[in-house]
C-alpha cells in the first residue's frame, strides 16, 4: 500500500487537528498514513495511536536540543528503520526543527523518488516588531528552513499574506509551491444564538502580538463602565500577571479556561458558546482560530490587517477594526453582530464549508493522489 509518512517533531498542539484531518482524508482513499511525531501529542493522539512513532520530545530550546544530541547519538538508526518499513510514497513536514535538514538529506539518499513535502506555516516575519523578545528564535527558525528547502520538493503555504513572505525570503527556491488553507475535520454542533452564553471570546496564546493586552482591556472597562458584557478567555498561557492587575477578581462577568493541556473539543465549544470571537492581532501570517470559529458558524472581530482581512471579511462573516481599535468600536461592531447574527453566523459556516471543511481535500490535493498513483518505491 502507497504510504505517506507525516513527520513533526515540535510540539505544537494547534497542528494535530490539521494532521489528523490529513490522515483521515488520506486514510478514506486507501492510503497508509504512519507519524513521526513528538511524546506531547500522545494525549491528543487518540484516533492514530497504533499508527505513530514518538521519536522526540521537542517542546522548548532544551528539549530541542536534547533531541538533536540522542539523534545523533543513537536515534537516528531508529528513523531508518521506519524509512526501511514504509518506504514512503510522500513525506509531509509540518513544523520546523533542526533535524528536518538530516531527515529529508537521509531519505533523499534512500529513496530518491520520495517526494518530500513541507507545510510551512511561518515563512518569514517581515516585520518583526512585535516579537522583539523572539527575535533571535526567529531568525534562527528562518535559517533552518533555508537549509532544508534544497531537499523539499513541494512547500505548502496556507495565505497569500504567507506566500508573499516566501518569495521574499526564499526567492531561490526551485521546487514547487502550492497554497493551500489548513484543513479541519468538521467536529462542531452549531448552537444557536440562545444557548451563546458570551459575547467575546479571545482563544489562544497570551502573546502581544495577539493582542492579549487589548483584550484585558476590555475586560478592565468592562467592569468600570459596567457594560455587561459578557467575556471568555481561553489560553494555555500563564495569565497570573493580567489577572493581579483586575480591580475585582474573579470577574463573574469574565470565565477564564486556562491551563496548559486545551483539547480542540473545548477550543470548539468555547467558540460554540460565543456570539463572536476576537482576534486583535497586531500581526500574524494566518489564524487557525478564525476557521475554528466560523466551523462552529460563529462571527469574527477581527483587526484590519493582511493575515486576516484575507478570510474575515467586513459584515460578512465577521466585522473588520482598526487595528488601533477602540472599546466604542468594540461595543459598535458588537451591537452590529447581535442585530445581524443569524446571517453573518450562516456566512461564516459556509466560509469554513468552502474553505477550510475536509470535504475541500481532493479540490487542493489532487497533485497529492497523483504522486500517490505512481508506483511504490523499491
Amino acid at each position: 500500500m502507497k504510504s505517506v509518512l507525516i513527520i513533526c517533531l515540535k510540539y505544537a498542539p494547534g497542528n494535530w487537528q490539521h494532521m489528523k484531518s490529513f490522515a483521515y482524508c488520506l486514510k478514506e482513499r486507501g492510503y497508509n498514513v504512519h507519524f513521526i511525531i513528538s511524546q506531547n501529542f500522545q494525549w491528543m493522539n487518540i484516533d492514530f495511536s497504533d499508527m505513530a512513532d514518538y521519536l522526540a520530545s521537542s517542546k522548548s530550546f532544551l528539549t530541542i536540543l536534547l533531541d538533536v544530541f540522542l539523534f545523533f547519538l543513537w536515534r537516528w538508526y531508529s528513523f531508518i528503520k521506519i524509512f526501511r518499513k514504509y518506504k514512503p510514497r510522500v513525506i509531509l513536514f509540518v513544523m520546523w526543527h533542526p533535524l528536518n535538514y538530516f531527515l529529508a538529506k537521509i531519505l533523499k539518499t534512500l529513496y530518491p523518488n520520495t517526494q518530500t513535502c513541507y507545510w510551512m506555516h511561518e515563512p518569514y516575519k517581515v516585520d518583526k516588531s512585535e516579537y522583539k523578545e523572539k527575535l533571535i528564535a526567529f531568525n534562527a527558525i528562518e535559517y533552518l528552513q533555508q537549509m532544508l528547502l534544497p531537499f523539499i520538493d513541494i512547500v505548502i503555504l496556507h495565505s497569500n499574506r504567507a506566500l508573499n513572505a516566501f518569495n521574499i525570503r526564499y526567492s531561490n527556491y526551485k521546487g514547487k509551491i502550492k497554497l493551500i488553507p489548513l484543513l479541519f475535520k468538521d467536529e462542531c454542533k452549531i448552537k444557536d444564538v440562545s444557548s451563546r452564553m458570551f459575547d467575546i471570546t479571545f482563544i489562544g496564546n497570551a502573546a502581544r502580538a495577539k493582542g492579549i493586552d487589548d483584550f484585558f482591556e476590555i475586560v478592565k472597562k468592562n467592569r468600570e463602565l459596567n457594560l455587561g458584557l459578557r467575556l471568555q478567555l481561553v489560553t494555555p498561557s500563564k495569565i497570573d500577571r493580567y489577572l493581579s492587575e483586575l480591580d475585582c477578581w474573579p470577574d463573574s462577568l469574565l470565565k477564564v479556561i486556562n491551563k496548559p493541556r486545551i483539547s480542540d473539543d473545548e477550543i470548539r465549544e468555547a467558540c460554540a458558546k460565543s456570539l463572536t470571537i476576537i482576534a486583535p492581532y497586531r500581526e500574524t501570517t494566518q489564524s487557525g482560530v478564525v476557521p475554528v470559529a466560523f466551523m462552529c458558524g460563529t462571527p469574527v472581530i477581527a483587526t484590519d490587517i493582511e493575515g486576516l482581512r484575507e478570510y474575515v471579511i467586513d459584515k460578512v462573516n465577521g466585522m473588520l477594526i482598526s487595528k488601533d481599535f477602540s472599546l466604542e468600536n468594540v461595543i459598535s461592531v458588537l451591537k452590529y453582530v447581535k442585530e445581524n447574527f443569524s446571517e453573518l453566523s450562516q456566512n461564516a459556516r459556509k466560509s469554513y464549508e468552502e474553505t477550510w471543511a475536509e470535504w475541500n481535500f481532493d479540490k487542493y490535493y489532487e497533485w497529492l493522489i497523483e504522486l500517490l498513483k505512481v508506483g511504490d518505491l523499491i
